[in-house]
């Protein structure tokens, strides 16, 4: 059984499946059928379906069908067959009205009459062009067609055939060879048509022994690179055919299997479609080197249906076409960054793949510690080799940190202590199981060069040496040492390391075990605005980079202050986490699981999964460098091993195209490379659409726009592909659209329209000047009549305007200032202010219906949804009590400070009641959530709240969350969904505080609703038992559902 590995095709060697990305849906792609596809020269994919022509440019599906406005010439809707020719014309066969061809420049469609009567059309079931450029036609009953580059239409009859060539009007496939010639497919077997003959002559199929292979009723047809023929039949299978050296072909049965479409990648493979599914060969030796199948328990496998087409575009990806499962994508040339997902079957007893914590392995491959499940080893073809399964019965199977040192030993930190295995052993030594509570929170195991081991903690560092002695390292300046360690890298110095912790930068000396503080500074002094110091890591040159909410290298170390450079926030990237697992590649980018940065270009490259990235939610301190170079990054649905060396961010802007047009609110067709355009005299409104067809990311590329060669450069909004203007004189006028690359840049890939207008009748220079002298003389004697009189009444009333203007101006702006005071007292917190209940109660409805019009614009893998955040201040009632109301009110102002701080101003941020606060993340991605709330919970839980009289006070929060709308069947209220959130953070605190817990619906199951006498608590409980909503936090599923249990108690009693 293969893995569920994306980005790969499977070969043997690797045990791994391509992932195969659904695109598209039963709407854009009307009922999921596809029946052929293209690409043109200018990246747009081209769909044929069953209801019409559709297009798509990297974002929208546009349908086109006949007799619907701007779409005049399209012969039918039942599409056949597609090809794009060497003049980028569409040509579009369908399945009883002939054939169409659209015209790139105009976007106009033109029909072609095929059938053997004067006006009639005929089905087309293939296309090809051959060497001079002929377009030819394969019908079914009516013959074979050639249309030339003049027009002239020919056409080619089995009756008219003297010999044995064309032995059937029916054809079903073709193919046009490098050399030349026509390969046709019939329902009587296999002809071909050589450069210079009249008529086609007949292939017959012969193996290496000489036996005749049957061959008819032909499916499909593909020539490859070396020149085989590879031939699909009906009750044959495929047939390759190769040269005999003869002046023959040699037949050789290759499967059952029946080639319905083809393609070969620049990898010296070839895939074979089917009815089945997919058969990837070695080109070289006809090897088989994959067998992709539709799996139920897979989501990235091929649909359930039948394989009607393969197309690969400009970028390397393939896409597939199926009768009834839709469209899909797969990268079979990445071999940068590849997501290893679970695999029910082959991982099993796996259950999931939430990769928490990750170490290299001497042999090349790496350990990974795999949350609530195990501790595996891994080979350097992603197969799991080893697993520790019962050995960590003593451990726990919360593993939070790995090593394996220098001699083969591996040492696991788990919630209950750090074990040790020795090389050879089977079995975990417990070395601080009893001794060294703070190992429940350990973050990092690093080796040292004496046999001992840095070991970082939430509450600080230590070092165990090699008699298994601990030590805790002390800050110099004799302030505490509790801390959360995030990271501790070797410095130049002897016995000399930096260790970032949640309260700043350290330089640790090993031998005195003391933390001397680092002062981080940009160059113009000022303090950057973390100190959390989440990872560290150096450059092959010896350079420093530090991961502190967002990119900082280091330029400059003068004493004790560390003058750094803020990369991600000088990039535009500051409000996104750069990800905490630093590593340098050998070209001295710096890497994590959700950035790649390369200083030579002073260029970001976010990774998305287009890239190959696909593994849910990193987690922070899961990273590790194998032996070859390689990077291994775990997330919360798997593992990233990323070979820097093969990784070339693609930086190339895409082609830019024209893709609607709009004259005064109605459909005119427009040519994707149109170069002008001539408007209607007097029109109104003009809109126009374009696209940067990026297949795979388009909605990463910007676009900007100017009239005029020199005019300004307007810039458009993220996503904004349309531009519209209203009336305009008449003339000419210059319009010029620019696309940037996929990280923002520009780089002159620009199309430019020139536009016409021509003026009304009274608009010409003839009527216009019988005009004015016509009026000139009755005007001027009206004129002088009326001048006098209006002089003095325009006087009079100015004044009594005037004075009227400037009374009701003054009472209009203070009725307005008392209105809006009024409004915004009535909707804010008096103490925090932030908004308060009624405030939400206004905005939610609005928000909730933005955010679906959104979602429905976009396909669902692009959407962005609304994180629901309900948070309480743990043991609150404790600061009124012991401290007084005063100092309550400073930590409420100070928390609603932090909130400003850590979120987004267009984000919801509310008092909820009393310590309650919520908050509306929008426009996010739902598998952020965690990553959100966590940062919220370190927010308030790595600083004291400093109080009124001077003293700090240590306080954590709660948090419940939960992603809208519902991922599953149906949606959920608002009230609703307040209802989970509050359920979810009661569950945190029943396990102890300080943590957050959410909740995610399951595709397909509705949200859960709690029946008359019963709690939510109860519904939430009986959701988890049936798999229909699954809990989103570090805790195993039976801590949640215990938790859930009590709380249902708490509510019947």
């Amino acid at each position: 059984m293969p893995l569920a590995f994306a980005g790969l095709p499977s070969t043997p060697a690797l045990s791994a499946s391509a992932g195969f990305e659904r695109v598209g849906d039963p709407v854009s792609v009307p009922d999921g059928v596809v029946t052929s596809l293209a690409e043109d020269h200018n990246g747009l994919l081209w769909i044929g379906t069953m209801d019409g022509l559709v297009r798509f440019d990297g974002v929208d599906f546009q349908r086109f069908r006949r007799g619907e406005p701007g779409v005049e010439g399209l012969s039918g809707n039942l599409v056949r067959a597609l090809l794009v020719d060497s003049r980028n014309r569409l040509w579009v066969g369908t399945e009883a009205d002939g054939v169409s061809v659209l015209d790139p420049d105009t976007g106009r469609f033109t029909a072609m009459h095929t059938g053997l009567q004067p006006g009639t059309a005929s089905a087309v079931r293939a296309l090809a062009e051959d060497a001079e450029g002929r377009i030819w036609l394969g019908t079914t009953g009516e013959g074979l067609l050639s249309v030339r580059p003049d027009g002239v239409v020919q056409r080619l009859m089995a009756d008219d055939d003297a010999g044995d060539g064309l032995r059937d009007d029916r054809i079903a496939a073709l193919a046009a060879a490098p050399d030349g010639s026509l390969w046709i497919g019939t329902w009587q077997g296999l002809a071909r048509l050589r450069p210079g003959q009249e008529r086609p002559e007949s292939v017959p199929l012969v193996d290496a022994a000489g036996r005749a292979v049957k061959a008819d009723r032909i499916r499909g047809l593909s020539v490859a690179p070396d020149g085989s023929v590879w031939v699909g039949a009906q009750r044959t299978g495929t047939v390759r055919l190769a040269p005999d050296g003869r002046g023959g072909w040699q037949a050789e049965r290759l499967t059952e299997a029946v080639l319905l479409s083809a393609l070969a990648p620049s990898d010296g493979t070839f895939w074979l479609a089917h009815v089945g599914g997919i058969e990837v060969f070695d080109l070289a030796t006809r090897k088989l080197l994959a067998s992709h199948r539709h799996r139920p328990e897979d989501p990235r496998s091929l649909a359930n249906a039948e394989i009607r087409a393969l197309q690969q575009d400009r970028a390397g990806w393939v896409w597939v076409g199926t009768f009834g499962g839709g469209l899909q994508r797969s990268n079979p040339l990445n071999r940068a960054l590849l997501s290893r997902r679970i695999d029910l079957a082959a991982d099993a007893p796996l259950r999931s793949l939430s990769v928490v914590a990750l170490a290299a392995a001497r042999d090349g491959g790496f350990w990974a510690g795999v949350a609530n499940e195990d501790v595996v080893r891994f080979d350097t073809g992603l197969r799991i080799v080893e697993r520790l399964g019962p050995a960590l019965e003593q451990a726990s199977r919360l593993p939070s940190a790995l090593l394996e040192d220098s001699m083969g030993g591996l040492w696991l930190a788990t919630d209950r202590g750090l074990f040790h295995r020795r090389p050879g052993a089977t079995h975990l030594r417990p070395v601080l199981a009893e001794r060294f509570p703070e190992a429940t929170t350990t973050r990092r195991l690093v080796a040292d060069d004496a046999g001992g081991l840095w070991i970082a903690t939430g509450d600080g560092l230590f070092h165990l040496d090699a008699e298994d002695r601990l030590r805790r390292m002390q800050r110099a300046d004799s302030r505490t040492a509790g801390a959360t360690v995030n990271a501790i890298e070797r410095a130049d110095g002897p016995g000399e390391w930096w260790v970032g912790t949640s309260v700043g930068l350290f330089r640790l000396e090993a031998g005195s075990g003391l933390l001397w503080p680092l002062e981080l500074r940009l160059a113009d002094g000022r303090v950057p605005p973390s100190r959390n110091v989440l990872g560290l890591g150096r450059d092959g040159r010896g350079g420093w980079w530090i991961d502190a909410d967002g990119l900082l290298r280091v330029d400059v170390v003068e004493g004790n202050v560390v003058t750094v450079d803020p990369v991600s926030q000088r990039l535009g990237f500051g409000e996104s986490a750069f990800g905490a697992n630093l590593l340098a590649d050998a070209r001295g980018r710096i890497w994590t699981q959700r950035f790649v940065y390369d200083p030579a270009r002073d260029a970001m490259h976010r990774l998305y999964p287009s890239d190959g990235v696909d593994i849910g939610t990193g987690w922070f301190r899961s990273y590790a460098r194998l032996s070859d170079g390689r990077f291994v990054f775990g997330g919360n649905e798997g593992l990233l091993l990323a070979d820097p060396g093969l990784f070339t961010p693609d930086a190339r802007p895409p082609p830019l195209v024209w893709t609607r047009l709009w004259v005064d609110g109605e459909p005119r067709p427009i040519g994707a490379t149109q170069a002008r355009l001539d408007l209607p005299a007097g029109f109104d409104s003009l809109g126009i659409a374009f696209a940067g067809t990026d297949l795979v990311a388009g909605r990463l590329v910007r676009y900007r726009y100017r009239l005029g060669p020199e005019g300004p450069w307007r810039e458009l909004a993220p996503g904004q592909r349309f531009i519209g203007f209203g009336h305009r004189a008449p003339g000419g006028w210059r319009l010029e659209v620019e696309v940037s690359d996929r990280s923002g840049a520009w780089q002159g890939e620009t199309r430019v329209l020139y536009l016409t207008v021509p003026p009304l009748w009274w608009q010409r220079p003839v009527v216009w000047g019988g005009g004015v002298l016509l009026l000139a003389g009755l005007l001027w004697g009206l004129v002088r009549w009326r001048t006098a009189r209006l002089l003095a009444a325009r006087e009079w009333l100015e004044q009594r305007v005037s004075e009227r203007t400037a009374a009701l101006s003054e009472a209009l702006a203070a009725l307005a200032e008392k209105t809006q005071a009024l409004q915004e007292a009535s909707l804010t917190d008096p103490l925090t202010g932030l908004r308060n209940r009624r405030f939400l109660a206004a905005e939610m409805p609005a928000e909730l219906a933005r955010n679906v019009r959104l979602r429905e614009r976009v396909p669902a893998t692009e959407a962005l949804d609304l994180v629901l955040l309900l948070i309480d201040i743990d043991r609150f009632k404790e600061v009124n009590d012991q401290h007084g109301h005063a100092a309550g009110d400073a930590v409420l102002v100070e928390f609603a400070r932090r909130l400003r701080e850590l979120f987004r101003a267009s984000d919801l941020l509310v008092r909820w009641g009393g310590e309650e606060f919520l908050v509306v993340v929008r426009d996010a991605r739902r598998d952020e959530a965690p990553e959100i709330a966590e940062r919220l919970r370190r927010a308030v839980a790595d600083t004291p709240f400093l109080l009124p009289d001077g003293q700090h006070l240590q306080r954590t929060c709660c948090i419940g969350f939960l992603p809208l709308p519902w991922a599953g069947e149906g949606n959920l209220t608002w009230d609703e969904a307040v209802a989970l959130a509050d359920l979810g953070l009661y569950v945190a605190k029943q396990c102890g505080r300080d943590a957050w817990v959410g909740w995610e619906g399951v595709p397909g199951a509705l949200p859960p609703r709690p029946e008359a006498g019963s709690s939510w608590a109860d519904a939430v409980s009986a959701a988890m038992a049936q798999g229909e909503l699954r809990s989103v936090c570090r805790l195993p599923p039976a801590v949640v559902l215990a938790a859930l249990d009590r709380l249902s108690e708490l509510a019947r009693s």
